[in-house]
């Protein structure tokens, strides 16, 4: 199952010699921080993808949002923003902390999709602790969410582990 995402694009242009986080931290939303350091990766059939994830600090939610800026080859130095679909977890009842971002292969397939390896803690409920990593499937329009690989990545703790299950998974 493919979950969509529908938001608009907007164009971001990077000015020149713009640090790659003064670029990420100027476009940031008012009252959000970076969930993770912003990052340039290969996913998709497109390379030098910038990748950012925040979170609100106001609002006690620590889901985070993330984007992914592609180059606009037809506006140098400018970057078309696709917002990623929404985290599953309920706001507010989950502590999030991303543990690593990259691309990574699914079977023999050579497009590399935009894995997020995170751990949760159920606030009130520390039983309810564990890993999980969300993978983003580039469509050609629009990023979404696979979300039986969610489901099939549940406990796995380890980028490398992550990478390992997404090559051999029947």
């Amino acid at each position: 199952m493919l979950c969509s995402n529908a938001w608009p694009q907007e164009l971001l242009t990077r000015k020149d010699g713009e640090t790659l986080r003064s670029f990420c931290s100027r476009i940031l939303p008012e009252a959000t921080e970076f969930a993770h350091p912003p990052l340039q990766l290969k996913i998709g059939p497109v390379a030098d993808n910038i990748v950012v994830f925040y979170r609100h600090t106001e609002e006690g939610n620590e889901n985070f949002t993330g984007w992914v800026l592609m180059p606009d080859r037809s506006h140098g130095g400018s970057y078309r923003k696709y917002t990623l679909p929404p985290m599953f977890e309920v706001p507010k009842t989950f502590t999030i902390d991303i543990k690593a971002v990259f691309g990574a292969g699914v079977r023999n397939n050579p497009d590399r999709n935009l894995v997020v390896l995170y751990e949760y803690h159920h606030n009130g409920r520390p039983q309810d602790s564990g890993y999980a990593s969300y993978v983003f499937q580039w469509t050609g329009n629009d990023f979404q969410v696979r979300k039986k690989l969610w489901e099939a990545l549940a406990g796995v703790r380890t980028a490398a582990a992550v990478r390992h299950k997404l090559r051999t998974l029947p």
